[in-house]
C-alpha cells in the first residue's frame, strides 16, 4: 500500500467537528485521580488477561501530544497471543502516511515497538479518508510468540496529525492463542500423528512444541499451514522422539481460534487409533 503525506483534515464536516474538541487528553475510566493512577505509561495498573474485552477506552486529545493509553499484560514463554483493538469512531493503520493515524503496537517498558500491529484478515480495512489522506481501518492487530516469562505492555496512541474529539472511543481484546495437547506417544510400536488445520483465510505459521511426561521440551517442529489448508506432522519422522512421550502445544501467529485438528495414536498391532483433541483455552 503506498504511503502518502496526509492532509489537516478528511472533509469539510469531520473539520467542524474537531474544530468543537478540546485539546485536552482522554478522561476514561483508566484515568483517575484517586492516588493519580492514569494509563499514560508503563506504570499503568490496567491488566488484561486471557479473554479480557475492555470497552470505552478513549483516545481524545490533540494532535500535538496524542493521548496514549498503555495496558500490562503477563506473558509466558512459549506460549503465542493475540491483541486487538476495533472502533466505531476512530480509525487505525500506518497507511495514513506521515505523520501517522492512531497506532496499536507491543511495546518495551521505554516504548520501543517490539511487535507492530497490522490490519490483519480479522479486521475491516480499506475506508479511505480522502484525497493524498490513505486507507485506514477500523482495527488493528498485534500477534507474537513469546520467548520471555514476564510482564509486557501493548499500547494504543492517537492521532499525530489531526486532534481527537471526546468520544474517540475504542475497544481492546486479548487471548492467549496457544493451542494444547495432553497426550502424544513414541513409544514400542505406538507412534502419533498430528493433524493440524488451518481455519483462515492466510498461512499461518508456528511450532509443534514436544514436551517429555516430566515437562521437558524434546523438540520443536516448525508448522507452516496454507489457507484452509492441513499440515501432518508424525513422531515417527523424529529419531530423537523414540522411546518418549508427554504432551504438546502449538503456538502460532494466526489469532485465536485459527488452528483445529488432533493428535492422533497408531497402533500398527491392532489396527486401533486414538485422537487427541486439539484444545484452546477457553474464552
Amino acid at each position: 500500500m503506498m504511503m502518502t503525506t496526509r492532509l489537516p483534515g478528511f472533509t469539510s464536516c469531520l473539520l467542524a467537528w474537531l474544530a468543537l474538541a478540546p485539546a485536552a487528553g482522554a478522561a476514561d475510566k483508566w484515568e483517575t485521580p484517586f492516588l493519580n493512577l492514569n494509563d499514560d505509561g508503563p506504570n499503568t495498573m490496567n491488566v488484561l488477561r486471557h479473554g479480557s474485552i475492555q470497552a470505552d477506552h478513549d483516545l481524545e486529545g490533540a494532535a500535538a501530544s496524542p493521548d496514549t493509553d498503555w495496558m500490562m499484560i503477563r506473558v509466558k514463554d512459549g506460549h503465542s497471543y493475540e491483541a486487538r483493538v476495533s472502533s466505531d469512531v476512530v480509525y487505525w493503520d500506518p497507511a495514513c502516511g506521515t505523520p501517522p493515524c492512531p497506532r496499536f503496537d507491543r511495546v518495551s517498558g521505554s516504548g520501543v515497538v517490539l511487535t507492530a500491529g497490522t490490519v490483519s484478515n480479522d479486521d475491516l480495512s480499506g475506508i479511505d479518508l480522502g484525497p493524498g489522506q490513505g486507507i485506514v481501518a477500523t482495527g488493528m492487530t498485534v500477534r507474537w510468540i513469546s520467548t520471555v516469562d514476564g510482564k509486557e505492555f501493548v499500547r494504543a496512541r492517537g492521532d499525530e496529525n489531526l486532534s481527537l474529539p471526546a468520544g474517540s472511543l475504542y475497544r481492546v481484546e486479548f487471548f492467549d492463542t496457544t493451542c494444547f495437547v495432553p497426550r502424544w506417544n513414541s513409544t514400542a510400536s505406538q507412534t502419533t500423528v498430528f493433524i493440524v488445520q488451518n481455519t483462515t483465510n492466510a498461512t499461518v505459521a508456528g511450532s509443534i512444541l514436544l514436551h517429555n511426561a516430566a515437562g521437558t521440551l524434546v523438540h520443536s517442529q516448525p508448522l507452516s499451514v496454507p489457507q484452509f489448508g492441513v499440515a501432518v506432522f508424525g513422531t515417527a519422522s523424529v529419531p530423537a522422539l523414540s522411546g518418549q512421550s508427554g504432551s504438546a502445544r502449538i503456538v502460532h501467529t494466526g489469532g485465536y481460534g485459527a488452528l483445529a485438528g488432533k493428535a492422533v495414536a497408531l497402533e500398527p498391532a491392532t489396527g486401533f487409533t486414538f485422537d487427541t483433541p486439539i484444545t484452546l483455552l477457553p474464552r
